[in-house]
């Protein structure tokens, strides 16, 4: 069947032309992202610079840790981009727009080639800013020069689009995704284990291009990158139709409820399916209550291992941050100052409670479904509480387990006490599981949150919603602060002070939406 050359234009023309915009919208959209960079990203800049300008910051990122760590990183980056693309890939376009052209005579390459190229240049430019803003503090230093500067973009570039290759081979190529992430994995592995390999493999390559002190490193990217690009159009060609059209559907589906502010929801349309030990029988009756729902609970679970996966190496990614913010001794001896050691101390321990809070989300299904059910008339001859209670076991167990031991396990490798980093990993999976729990119970939008607040800077109604949605997550942000500033002395009792009331406000907003569970 002929096809002409525009007509994929043509049908993207039409499509987009359902709604036009003004001038006014395109000028009203430009002033709310100049007053976004004005107000919000210039001021966090200049805090990121005046910190990575301290004499130890400049140490560490123009030492050889941070070579190892960007090259960790970018294979990191490139085993996750295999892995999503099997659920949510680059060549994706709305339903009715895919539906048209993947079952049309249009050629892969022409048909979503666009939108391959945008996921590549947001992907590349994501990478690049990062790196330049790193060249450019060293630069402003006197640490580097700008050649070395440029060539840290140059690696951040090319590692982008190798990432967006890799995220199209993990749709065109699902089955193989996971054998090739794997085995990236194991030659990472293996180039950290082994220091002679390491310069003939892409982890090498990147730490020799990003330290600046290897050409053939950097050409070595660069023809990694030229083979990547040219594989494009054939893993273009591969694309199956259906795949194309599930992943369109989903993807519409995901994004409704994010705009809705529903991104419980938004993330529940990625949930895997169940594929192993779908035959073991998952409720079994047993002496004790609190047995079989922690039997339940746990086969559950196992029967989506690479969500158990991920939420367990995330629970552990949490410990260690958990306990190199309890150990701020190395941050002193590394000539850091009080205020910038609590500061590192308070993002450590933020980002740890995020990690704790996203880690648990594999392991609470249960504690989903029982909220669900709460909700209705009692349907299992258990009280609402009890239900509830029963499925916080299993979360409550593992989550203490990785974090704790974790913490600890980390604390005895960096030569400190473990008692404090296990007892602040503790308390913040404790607050994260308590978080989860308030947000099953949260229930939908309330109508009065759809209300205008007219303020004299706008309509604040928006950002209402967006706090009510991200609840859980900025709460438990705030008290992961709190427990790491709290078991510092410099702090003093603020930590505890700002822990006290975050605890208080999770306590008191989890009982108030639990007596009005039903009335949603």
């Amino acid at each position: 069947m002929a096809v002409r050359a525009g007509s994929v234009r043509a049908a993207i023309a039409i499509w987009s032309g359902r709604r036009t915009r003004s001038v006014g919208d395109h000028g009203y959209a430009i002033y709310l992202g100049v007053m976004l960079v004005l107000v919000c990203v210039a001021p966090a800049m200049r805090v990121l610079w005046l910190a990575a300008s301290s004499e130890a910051a400049l140490a560490v990122l123009s030492g050889p840790l941070a070579s190892m760590f960007v090259a960790t990183s970018a294979t990191a980056l490139w085993v996750g981009a295999l892995i999503a693309g099997r659920v949510r890939g680059p060549a994706i376009r709305p339903p009715v727009l895919t539906y048209a052209l993947a079952r049309s005579g249009v050629p892969r390459v022409r048909a979503f080639g666009g939108s391959v190229a945008r996921a590549g240049v947001v992907v590349v430019a994501a990478l690049m800013l990062p790196a330049a803003f790193v060249g450019a503090v060293l630069v402003g230093n006197g640490v580097i020069g700008v050649g070395a500067a440029a060539a840290r973009v140059v690696v951040a570039a090319l590692v982008g689009v190798i990432a967006t290759v890799a995220w199209l081979a993990g749709q065109a190529v699902p089955r193989a995704a996971i054998a090739m992430g794997s085995g990236l994995a194991i030659l990472v592995g293996v180039s950290l284990a082994a220091a002679g390999i390491a310069p003939f493999t892409p982890f090498g390559w990147i730490a020799g291009a990003w330290s600046g002190g290897s050409l053939a490193s950097l050409c070595a990217l660069l023809a990694l990158a030229v083979a990547a690009v040219a594989s494009a159009p054939t893993l273009l060609t591969r694309l199956d139709t259906y795949a194309l059209e599930a992943q369109a559907a989903q993807w519409e589906s995901s994004t409704v409820r994010a705009y809705g502010m529903d991104f419980n929801a938004a993330t529940a349309m990625y949930q895997g399916r169940p594929t192993l030990g779908r035959r073991i029988r998952a409720v079994r009756p047993t002496g004790s209550m609190a047995r079989t729902f922690f039997v339940r609970d746990a086969i559950g679970a196992a029967r989506t291992p690479g969500r158990l996966v991920i939420g367990v190496c995330t629970l552990a990614a949490a410990s260690v941050l958990i306990a190199l913010a309890s150990a701020a001794g190395l941050f002193g001896g590394a000539g850091m100052s009080g205020a910038g050691m609590l500061g590192l101390v308070a993002v450590l321990g933020v980002v740890g409670a995020v990690l704790a809070f996203a880690g648990l989300g594999p392991l609470t299904d249960g504690l989903r479904h029982a909220a669900n059910v709460a909700s209705d008339l009692p349907l299992y001859g258990v009280s609402d509480a009890r239900l509830l209670a029963l499925h916080v076991l299993f979360p409550a167990l593992v989550g203490f387990l990785v974090l704790a031991v974790g913490a600890a396990v980390t604390a005895l490798l960096l030569g400190t006490a473990p008692l404090v980093p296990g007892f602040s990993a503790a308390v913040i999976g404790l607050l994260a599981l308590l978080s989860r729990v308030n947000n099953a119970v949260k229930g939908p939008l309330s109508i009065a949150l759809l209300t205008p607040i007219p303020t004299p800077v706008g309509d604040l109604s928006g950002a209402v919603r967006f706090a009510w949605s991200l609840d859980g997550v900025l709460l438990v942000s705030v008290a992961g602060g709190a427990v790491a500033l709290a078991g510092q002395d410099l702090s003093g009792a603020a930590g505890l002070v700002v822990l006290a009331g975050t605890s208080a406000i999770m306590l008191a907003t989890a009982a108030l939406r639990w007596r009005r569970r039903r009335a949603s």
